[in-house]
């Protein structure tokens, strides 16, 4: 009976150990920085506790997922300024939240921050690097550091960047820079920008070079949501020397608009896709060269897009809610340059009023001219343009729209069927600001005598157009199959 006993105690007490230590195991430890101080006594306690100390801290953490908060005294703006690099993140799940800093708010936009690092004295370093799967950093204002503001390297996945002024001041009106604003090198599925709807992009803007710069062989980059080259407000432009540089396969934007990129005001190029590894990337549902507001006042100094040194099989928009619209833009909408950049597929994006073509295939407006039969080769494989013979609206059909049109490419020279899209004109006729519908054109179709036109019947979007406004289209050839839809020529 007594051994019953001890043995029943004991396994009580095992139990009751195990309940009372659960929950330790699970819980998430917090360093929170109370000083401004750049500081490294080797401990980060109640008393004092600088950025660095609780980094070397939560590095050091055995606990799963530390998380880094703030509570330093008194109001507004804390500049915390490290006079060397600051230790790199490498715990696993660790999250540096300047959301805890009192006053500081990512409710709404525009948020306000109320911790910034200055990296004035830092030497030749970035400002924060992530190297630890499922890290977070929000909530900081983060400026005028050598190098990257944030840089994301060897850190597996499931890292988030959101809620940031990169770049600028606290107000996110005045640049600040950084050499360059976000580089993602060497890691997986990381998020730049908006992870949902009740949290914010970045401001990533003013920076010496690249809003963001992704060169890393992970095609799970995303960058969403993020206003890069404008200031807080969206409607001044602190632009960035370019707006986002690809350099491996990955996308920018989504189909869903509440994780839109306002990419405008860029000193350059708004998006850049450089190289064979950057092939097969995609952009989709931005807006380059807006305003806040949607109104075309916003241009980035070059191409709204450009295509470059040989990446191919990229897709820039596609269907309805991945089309961008691209307006503003100094260097022309879309640029595809170099004879090796192919199979670039341009669908159903808004362009209006950039300077010189909306599509332009060799860098320099209107130096690609249609040539008999189409076999000259360049950028896009230099896919001739269709040539609109008429177009009106019956009398006796107005919600319709009858265009007559031929495309002179010899299926020698590019894949048949052509896909044909067609849109209303810009406001100087000479891009396509409104998707209306579109046509295949196939061997048949060019064969027709006299003059291998065809006649296609559009029931375009109401009101999309009216009589006398101008129509244009864009061709592409059906390559190959890409991302369940297809990559070609356009």
């Amino acid at each position: 009976m007594q051994l019953y006993s001890m043995s029943l105690r004991l396994t009580l007490w095992l139990f009751s150990s195990l309940v009372w230590l659960a929950p330790l195991a699970s819980a998430q430890p917090i360093f929170t920085v109370n000083s401004a101080s750049d500081t490294d006594d080797g401990v980060c306690n109640p008393s004092h506790c600088s950025l660095r100390e609780a980094i070397v801290a939560a590095n050091a953490e055995l606990g799963s997922g530390p998380q880094i908060h703030f509570a330093i005294p008194g109001d507004g703006v804390h500049s915390i300024a490290p006079t060397a690099p600051l230790p790199t993140l490498t715990h696993s799940s660790v999250v540096v939240d300047g959301w805890t800093q009192p006053g500081a708010s990512c409710a709404s936009w525009p948020p306000v921050l109320r911790i910034e690092l200055d990296g004035t004295n830092a030497g030749m370093s970035n400002g924060l690097v992530i190297a630890a799967p499922n890290a977070e950093v929000r909530g900081l204002v983060i400026n005028r550091f050598a190098e990257a503001g944030v840089r994301i390297e060897n850190s597996g996945s499931g890292i988030f960047v959101e809620c940031n002024f990169i770049g600028t001041d606290p107000t996110g009106t005045a640049a600040l820079a950084n050499g360059l604003g976000v580089e993602v090198v060497t890691t997986n599925y990381a998020t730049v920008g908006n992870r949902n709807n009740t949290r914010l992009g970045n401001l990533i803007s003013g920076n010496t070079g690249v809003g963001v710069h992704v060169d890393t062989e992970s095609g799970g980059i995303q960058i969403r949501g993020n206003s890069i080259g404008t200031d807080v407000t969206g409607l001044v432009a602190l632009g960035n020397l370019q707006g986002v540089l690809l350099e491996h396969k990955n996308s920018v934007g989504t189909s869903d608009p509440a994780f839109a990129n306002l990419i405008s005001g860029n000193i350059e190029n708004g998006i850049v896709i450089r190289g064979a590894a950057a092939s097969e990337s995609g952009v989709y549902g931005n807006d380059i060269g807006l305003d806040a507001l949607g109104l075309p006042t916003l241009g980035n100094g070059g191409a709204g897009i450009s295509i470059e040194q040989g990446a191919s099989k990229c897709q820039i928009g596609w269907d309805s809610g991945l089309d961008n619209r691209i307006a503003d833009n100094g260097g022309g909408g879309v640029v595809v340059s170099g004879s090796d950049s192919i199979e670039n597929l341009i669908s159903h994006n808004s362009m209006e009023g950039n300077t010189g073509p909306g599509i332009n295939l060799l860098g320099a407006p209107l130096d690609d001219p249609n040539d008999a039969g189409d076999p000259d080769e360049g950028p896009n494989r230099l896919q001739n343009t269709p040539v609109l013979l008429s177009a009106e609206r019956p009398i006796d059909q107005p919600s319709e729209l009858h265009v007559v049109y031929a495309v002179d490419t010899d299926p020698l020279n590019a894949h048949y069927p052509l896909v044909i899209e067609f849109f209303r004109a810009d406001a100087d006729g000479t891009e396509g600001a409104v998707y209306l519908g579109s046509d295949w054109y196939d061997e048949d179709d060019r064969a027709a005598e006299p003059d291998g036109s065809k006649t296609v019947v559009i029931v375009p979007p109401v009101g999309a157009v009216r009589r006398r406004q101008k129509i244009v289209a864009t061709a592409r050839d059906y390559t190959t199959q890409q991302y369940g839809g297809t990559a070609g020529n356009t």
